[in-house]
């Protein structure tokens, strides 16, 4: 691996303007040296704004010019899998937006191309590496709220109703896999398989209510994990204002991750001596509430991105591989099935 690892980035829309080009700006030992968009706005708003003097209208010209040692695919739902294929023939390791493809054959197809290749598919997933997010998995970890029994979660802003606004964009088509739930909801998907393990059948409803789309707007997920706990997962595209709230019961407390970032919760053993910093609260019979500042550094890292170029410079496997990316998918799609056609939709491949 080259002292500065070279990164290409394929779309450069809004995610990589925002989230991605700006998380590798950050590090010394990283350089973003080409970028690949057909929409010359964007590229060209993208390399002027990061100084990334190489660009090209097509990705493929671009693997086959370039030295690059890893991809990150930026381009919407439906636009994941030839990219991703293009990567690995070229020998390039690749970091790829959730979800990682709009069915589960062409992702397990992605994932047996890149495991034939001998490179990592790794899968976006940022919210692992929130505090928030990490503190709770910690102390469900340490058996602060002992057995989880149940979990809610729910994703929701009023993006969707800026849909009638572009009928043109990529969004507002369902053959793009492209929804509240599939945008959203997935994030919490990872999340609630990360907290309580592989899901057994889902249930759900979604609906196009308020929005100008074809892709639900708000929706509505039953989950049933392997371990016998329920879950709920919820998503909404017209919701004013926005929440991001994912909430976990065991059978000795309760933990709340809040929109604004703190953890709320409510623990009959003694959190203080879960977490690796002091002074943070204790047991009781009152909720307690550990704002965003006062929650520990429990990974290393802090960002996805910075997880990502670590592993590929250290041969360590990222905490989402290609197969959790599948996974997570995998609720999504049986959510839409399940509303389609009124039943429980068993799920086969939450294990690897």
């Amino acid at each position: 691996m080259p002292k500065k690892l070279r990164i290409a980035v394929i779309g450069c829309g809004g995610i990589a303007v925002t989230h991605h080009l700006p998380r590798y700006e950050e590090m010394a030992d990283v350089t973003v040296i080409a970028l690949a968009d057909p929409d010359p706005q964007h590229l060209n708003t993208a390399g002027e704004r990061f100084g990334v003097a190489r660009r090209y209208a097509n990705y493929e010209e671009m693997l086959a010019r370039e030295e690059i040692d890893a991809v990150d695919i930026c381009t919407p739902n439906h636009l994941h899998t030839a990219p991703v294929f293009a990567a690995v023939r070229a020998g390039c390791h690749v970091l790829c937006q959730k979800p990682i493809a709009t069915t589960i054959e062409d992702a397990t197809t992605m994932i047996e191309a890149a495991r034939a290749a001998g490179v990592v598919l790794g899968i976006i997933y940022m919210q692992r590496f929130m505090k928030c997010y990490l503190t709770a998995k910690h102390l469900i970890d340490c058996g602060t709220i002992g057995r989880v029994t149940f979990l809610r979660a729910r994703m929701g802003h009023a993006g969707g109703l800026s849909a009638s606004v572009a009928p043109e964009r990529w969004r507002h088509s369902f053959a793009n896999l492209a929804g509240s739930f599939s945008l959203l909801a997935v994030h919490h998907a990872d999340l609630m398989r990360w907290y309580a393990g592989p899901v057994k059948q889902v249930a759900a409803i979604g609906k196009t209510l308020v929005c100008s789309m074809e892709g639900d707007d708000n929706m509505a997920c039953l989950l049933e994990f392997e371990n016998g706990a329920v879950g709920v997962l919820e998503s909404c595209y017209n919701e004013r204002p926005g929440s991001n709230v994912v909430e976990v019961y065991g059978d000795l407390g309760t933990l709340v991750c809040q929109t604004d970032g703190s953890l709320r919760y409510f623990a009959t053993s003694e959190v203080e001596t879960m977490l690796p910093m002091g002074g943070v609260g204790g047991e009781g019979t009152e909720w307690q509430v550990l704002p965003p500042d006062r929650q520990p550094a429990i990974s290393d890292f802090e960002s996805y991105h910075a997880h990502w170029v670590h592993c590929l410079r250290t041969g360590r496997p990222p905490v989402t591989p290609g197969e959790e990316g599948r996974a997570s998918l995998e609720i999504v799609v049986a959510a839409y099935e399940s509303s389609a056609g009124g039943r429980f939709v068993a799920l086969r491949h939450q294990r690897w």
